[in-house]
This record gives structure tokens, sequence and C-alpha cells, in this order.
């Protein structure tokens, strides 16, 4: 039997490996320890395969620039770099903010 296929940690990118305990199956990144486990079911459940399945599975990326509650966020951000540009505050914070959202609004 060959070793399951299982995509990169979702979180770090590390290797993950799958293990068939007693009473459960898990996969687990090598790296940083990220670990999805699921019980034995009956008979020839495993949990093995839903294990995997579930590991692999991720969620659909989504167009932040389309996200109303992102374009809420950018537009109170903005406001609040004119009011430290206003009140000659500005620093570390607002360079930050200023190339968080050219980055954003370059995708």
């Amino acid at each position: 039997m060959s070793a399951p296929e299982l995509k990169p940690c979702p979180f770090c990118g590390g290797e993950a490996e799958a293990t068939n305990y007693v009473i459960e199956a898990s996969v687990a990144c090598k790296k940083c320890d990220a670990t999805i486990t699921k019980e034995h079911g009956q008979y020839d459940d495993t949990g093995y395969d839903a294990a995997i399945v579930a590991w692999n599975t991720r969620a659909d990326l989504c167009d932040p620039t389309q996200d109303e509650r992102v374009r809420a966020l950018v537009k109170a951000a903005e406001a609040q770099l004119d009011y430290m540009d206003m009140c000659n505050d500005a620093g570390d914070l607002e360079r930050n903010l200023r190339a968080a959202l050219r980055a954003l609004e370059q995708g």
C-alpha cells in the first residue's frame, strides 16, 4: 500500500504525515504539529481516510477586494491615515498601513 497523498500544511507549508492509531487516525504537520484527528468508527471504518480527506480539504480563497467588510476596513484605515497626516502623527504605523493598503489594491 502506498503512502497517501497529503497536501502541505495549510499553516506553515510543512510536510504532513498520516498515522493510524488504535482508537483514532490523524494527520499532523511534521514542522508545526498542526493536527487533525478522526476517531475510529464501527467495523472497518478506521477514520484514516476521513482524516486524510479532512487534512486535504481547503477553503476556497476569496478576492478580498470584493468583500464588503474588507472595503469598509480599508475606508476606515484611509480615514485614520488622513487624520494622522493632518495631525502630523505619522510614523511606522502609518507607513505599514499604507504599504498594506497598496498590497491589497495590487492583489
